[in-house]
């Protein structure tokens, strides 16, 4: 930390553009530390966008090209894990195969002892969950993003893949208010039991008010999963709240 405070203020008196050195964060740091300045595999990150119980979200630019793209480093403990290692690059690539107008893009991903990191297409000015804190959205709206984001889950289940966990904040959205699925397949890896070692329970890990009933009893998921969440969602945009308001 030191030695990049230092590069730092000797790049600001050469008054001339640089690049950080590419310093991977500690596995402790993921989630805790603000990661802004670092540059990661060509990529440095600028501010956090979002966090939650699979890990944070940061707006970076792609150093290549000068693209701005969004950056989510999955935590560490969640990575590391057996079933994580074995089907993070094969699910991974099948989602990045996905191509479809309301399907945020996958760009890039890795996998390091720090944690997993995917590179997907930035998207401003937020998502469903922001923008449903201003109450029920009008009922053209409605359609337009039931259209949208229906229309990019029958893709998905053509080619075999669930998400897992539709929710608003999953739900990017651009500034015409179209929409866009984020995050598909992430939620199928959540922790699982380790040597006896602590995971986090799944209530820390996802939403329970956007649980289907087979997720509460871990029982294998399947496209109704996703078709009952996506229920879920049209009753929240419709009615300004979610049908199940408790916190479990």
């Amino acid at each position: 930390p030191e030695q990049q405070t230092e590069f730092i203020h000797l790049a600001r008196q050469t008054h001339e553009p640089v690049s950080l050195p590419a310093i991977a964060p500690l596995p402790e740091e993921i989630g805790a530390a603000d990661l802004s300045g670092r540059a990661i595999k060509g990529f440095l990150l600028a501010e956090r966008i979002g966090s939650g119980g699979m890990g944070v979200v940061y707006r970076a630019t792609q150093q290549s090209v000068g693209r701005d793209v969004a950056v989510k480093i999955i935590h560490p403990y969640i990575a590391n894990q057996a079933r994580f290692i074995r089907q993070f690059e094969a699910e991974t690539r099948l989602v990045a195969s996905l191509e479809h107008p309301h399907i945020v893009p996958l760009y890039d991903f890795w996998r390091e002892p720090n944690g997993a990191y995917l590179i997907m297409r930035l998207l401003r000015p937020g998502d469903l969950a922001q923008l449903l804190t201003q109450g029920p959205l009008s009922l053209d709206l409605v359609q337009q993003l039931t259209t949208q984001i229906g229309q990019a889950l029958v893709t998905a289940h053509g080619h075999n893949i669930l998400h897992q966990d539709i929710k608003p904040a999953n739900i990017l959205l651009d500034e015409q208010h179209n929409g866009y699925l984020a995050d598909f397949g992430i939620a199928s890896h959540r922790p699982v039991p380790n040597n006896g070692a602590h995971t986090p329970d799944l209530a820390n890990i996802t939403t329970p008010r956007y649980l289907a009933p087979e997720q509460f009893l871990a029982h294998d998921a399947s496209t109704a999963t996703d078709i009952y969440c996506f229920g879920l969602l049209l009753f929240e945009m419709l009615a300004g709240q979610p049908p199940f308001a408790g916190p479990t």
